[in-house]
């Protein structure tokens, strides 16, 4: 349900936001030409059909694509403005080619006004320089829109679900949000401590939950587990309940890590695992007497 909220919410921020990008792009003409009150005459009763065409496009192919890139682990803003982009771009970009007729013999000639100049878009079916541009432009203005579309549906839909922000694990219990992992870590143990953090500045807005059982000792209860397990090895836990340690645990931390997916799945399967499992319970057990000889619990 969470989910379904989030995507009617970006849909509509990323469909209302459009009649505001066509304003921007076409201001400087209208500033130029000192005529504003026709540049907003005309958006008001241009905005109905805008609306129409944005919520199509972002509601079916927009969202699909979005949903897509985060089943990857490539919703970042880099990745959504280039598809936001591209999925306004290209079909204009193919509806305008070929750019005029082109038959042999052909008189047909098109002209107009390019920013307050007037101009040959085309002469004896041949496109003039400002007729390229033209096309050029429009390409640009419709990526223009896909673009600033992407980055809102992917700001408000971060907003909607809650990413980014960090809950208290009793606030989130309160509130009734689970996220989709939950890390239990030994903050006391400096090694542990590190490699925790690295790991948090490559899942930034991830929706997971850190807990140093450390500070928060009774937090292992509700895993059946007890301090000194996980004191010894990692702990996640998944939304469906699903408990991971050690180097599982590792496995299902990079499977939700952009750029890291590919090696969780694959330290988690066949021979791998089971090599990764050794190695990580003998550095780990040896690491854990090491932390207890010098008194950090």
């Amino acid at each position: 349900m969470r989910t379904f909220v989030a995507v009617v919410m970006a849909t509509l921020a990323a469909t209302c936001i459009q009649p505001a990008v066509f304003v921007l792009r076409m201001l400087p003409d209208f500033l130029a030409a000192g005529d504003l009150p026709t540049l907003f005459k005309g958006v008001l009763d241009a905005a109905p059909y805008i609306l129409i065409v944005a919520g199509v496009v972002v509601a079916f192919p927009g969202t699909l694509v979005f949903l897509a890139l985060r089943r990857f682990g490539r919703d970042t803003r880099r990745w959504l403005a280039l598809s936001g982009f591209a999925l306004a771009a290209v079909p204009v970009a193919l509806i305008g080619w070929p750019l005029y007729p082109s038959d042999p013999g052909s008189s047909y000639s098109s002209s107009g006004n390019w920013h307050g100049r007037p101009v040959q878009f085309v002469v004896d079916s041949v496109p003039t320089l400002y007729g390229w541009l033209v096309y050029a432009e429009n390409i640009l203005f419709f990526g223009l829109h896909g673009l600033i579309g992407a980055l809102v549906y992917r700001a408000v839909w971060r907003a909607t679900k809650g990413v980014g922000r960090q809950l208290e694990p009793a606030e989130a219990a309160a509130a009734g949000v689970v996220p989709e992992a939950t890390v239990y870590y030994n903050s006391a143990c400096p090694v542990c401590r590190s490699g925790v953090d690295a790991q948090k500045g490559l899942m930034p807005g991830c929706d997971v939950r850190w807990v140093d059982i450390h500070a928060e000792p009774e937090a292992v209860h509700a895993l059946g587990l007890s301090v000194e397990d996980v004191r010894e090895r990692l702990v996640v836990r998944e939304a469906d309940g699903r408990l991971h340690v050690g180097s599982d645990a590792f496995g299902a931390l990079w499977a939700k890590t952009p750029g890291l997916r590919w090696l969780g799945r694959a330290l988690t399967r066949g021979r791998l695992r089971r090599v990764a499992q050794r190695a990580y319970d003998a550095f780990a057990r040896r690491l854990y007497f090491w932390n207890r000889a010098r008194g950090r619990w």
